[in-house]
């Protein structure tokens, strides 16, 4: 009760405000009562970066739009986003210069015949980033998601290809199947129609009820008869006793400004090998691509070999928010594999997920840069696609905080990602010769094929908050994703 008292009081007291920063006479949590310089938000599906744009013009925060995003995602891009699986996020506020992160990753270590689900989360990650650094009311947050998956949302590129890439996964369950898939037997295509009535329910009882009602009670037991139900294994225990972890991002220095990025990532350890300890700086401006990949062959990490050829293997997706007081949420979510396990826990809607190692939750790849001092953000970014995506994030970050190219042209450079245990290196389709020389002449394998990752960021050359206006949001041009500037 106090706790809801003192968030009314602060919202209260805070509207006055933001009523001299900007605002029309529209109150707070209703869209347009900020309409100029309110941030934006970068995603791999556009319904839902349209929903973080409202959010931030409704008032909410970066968290807040994160969270929205988040469930528009898990109804508009089940492929990566589902109710089922997990992620890690970086925060930072520049008002209190607070650095975080909130790790949800899908775990899971049961033994035995089946197989394991893990328990899902997402959503109490969400729960988690909202109740520590949103200010909005969580049910604003979900309503988007339950309403996209309630009244039907046209299917955007994004999961259209994403279902044709898993058709003959997804045909094999008899729910994914009467969802995903027309009357004639073919997958549904871009600009169909796609209604999810069980994950509304869903979606409306942790709206009602909050995050926990997956943990704990009816809705739980549900979800758990479910996984057993596939003859998979997750006991209501493990669901009760499952919640994600807040810490501190691993950080190192970028010049003046300092780096954060998740613990416990093999980005993690690329980022510091190549920016703190110098290799990517001191390469020659043709070899910043190849660089990268002696470096990713010294730190380890997964091999992006079945992952580098397209359609992408991994299940994964990233975003990033920015708002106008210099708050930022940069996230990496996984299903661990495109949309899970491919089979829908009965009655629920959500896809399945299993279990993953530590080596497969390895993979996010998240980064803010900021200046403490200043309280200014300058680069946020999420990459996803499997294990390259930690180079592809090296890639994009390089050219852009330390080669001085716009945004736009760092995500179209071509990239090289490596896989250690092989001493192979991987090379988009159109990677010029002068790229992989250097490698060739170490004796290393290369091989040429698809997209290496996927990265969507957002880069103030001046600061989010000394001048937003300069700020620039991007999506990966080998996804379908969307940007919204919604400060201009």
């Amino acid at each position: 009760m106090w706790g809801r008292f003192r968030r009314q009081t602060i919202i209260a007291a805070t509207i006055p405000l933001l009523a001299a920063c900007g605002t029309d006479s529209k109150p707070l949590g209703v869209v347009g009562h900020i309409t100029q310089s309110f941030g934006g938000a970068v995603a791999d599906e556009p319904a839902a970066a349209l929903v973080a744009r409202d959010t931030l013009s409704a008032g909410g925060n970066a968290a807040d739009a994160a969270v929205a995003l988040y469930f528009a995602l898990s109804a508009t891009y089940p492929a990566a986003a589902g109710i089922g699986g997990g992620g890690v996020c970086v925060v930072y506020r520049a008002a209190v210069n607070e650095n975080a992160t909130i790790d949800f990753r899908a775990r899971g270590t049961a033994a035995g015949a089946g197989f394991d689900v893990a328990p899902p989360g997402n959503v109490r990650g969400m729960a988690a980033l909202h109740a520590r650094f949103g200010r909005l009311p969580w049910p604003q947050l979900v309503q988007p998601g339950e309403r996209l998956a309630r009244f039907g949302n046209r299917i955007s590129r994004a999961l259209a290809r994403a279902i044709a890439a898993n058709a003959e996964r997804l045909r094999r369950d008899e729910r994914a199947r009467a969802l995903f898939f027309r009357p004639d037997g073919t997958p549904l295509r871009e600009g169909d129609r796609l209604e999810q009535v069980e994950l509304a329910t869903v979606l409306g009882q942790l709206r009602f009820k909050g995050a926990g009602a997956l943990h704990s009670g009816s809705l739980a037991r549900r979800y758990a008869d479910a996984a057993r139900a596939l003859g998979g294994r997750l006991s209501p225990q493990a669901l009760r006793d499952w919640t994600p972890s807040l810490g501190k991002p691993v950080q190192f220095s970028l010049g003046d400004h300092t780096l954060n990025t998740a613990p416990s990532a093999s980005a993690a350890r690329l980022l510091q090998s190549l920016f703190a300890e110098g290799a990517y700086r001191n390469a020659p401006g043709d070899a910043k691509a190849a660089a990268i990949a002696m470096a990713a062959l010294s730190v380890g990490g997964n091999a992006p070999g079945a992952d580098g050829a397209a359609p992408d293997r991994s299940g994964t997706t990233g975003f990033a928010v920015t708002d106008r007081a210099g708050g930022v949420v940069a996230c990496s979510l996984s299903m661990n594999g495109p949309f899970g396990t491919g089979r829908m826990l009965p009655g629920t809607g959500v896809f399945a997920v299993a279990a993953a190692s530590d080596a497969v939750n390895d993979g996010a790849s998240v980064a803010i840069v900021n200046n403490e001092n200043t309280g200014n953000t300058f680069f946020a970014a999420a990459a996803s696609g499997g294990p390259a995506s930690a180079a592809a994030l090296a890639r994009v970050a390089g050219s852009v905080l330390l080669d001085g190219s716009p945004l736009a042209a760092a995500l179209a450079q071509r990239r090289l990602a490596s896989d250690p245990r092989s001493r192979t290196v991987y090379a988009e389709a159109g990677s010029v010769e002068s790229a992989v020389a250097p490698l060739r002449g170490r004796g290393l394998r290369i091989v040429t094929g698809g997209p290496l990752g996927r990265v969507n960021a957002i880069h103030c050359p001046r600061g989010n908050v000394r001048d937003q206006e300069t700020c620039r949001y991007g999506v990966d041009p080998r996804g379908f994703g969307h940007a919204v500037n919604a400060g201009q």
